[in-house]
């Protein structure tokens, strides 16, 4: 057995890598949103029987998950006992990551042409 597996199994905690990774994904699509606000993404919506392919802006998509981040987290299911806050956090510090790191990326492109 690994050690930091023992160590979560002698602190109560089984699953503590679960909840690092999904803060780790909310962060990149903080960072994503920062970076590309222009670009649109694919979305399958089921329709009864049939699946549609639609585009939509990513700011709406991305708006519309970070929504639903804030509300599990004040009343939605298992209150307290997933990570809302965690998603919240993460994409909060993807968000700040990108538009700092997004002037950085101008710069040099610039200086590339």
């Amino acid at each position: 057995m690994r050690p930091w597996r023992a160590a979560s199994y002698r602190a109560g905690v089984s699953s503590c890598g679960a909840i690092a990774a999904s803060g780790a994904v909310s962060a990149l699509i903080g960072a994503y949103l920062a970076l590309f606000p222009g670009a649109r993404l694919g979305v399958v919506i089921p329709l009864g029987l049939f699946l549609e392919f639609v585009r939509a802006p990513a700011y709406l998509l991305i708006g519309v998950w970070a929504a639903l981040q804030v509300v599990f987290a004040h009343i939605g299911p298992s209150f307290g006992m997933v990570a809302w806050w965690a998603h919240i956090g993460g994409f909060v510090f993807g968000l700040l990551y990108g538009v700092y790191v997004r002037a950085a990326i101008a710069r040099r492109l610039r200086k590339r042409h």
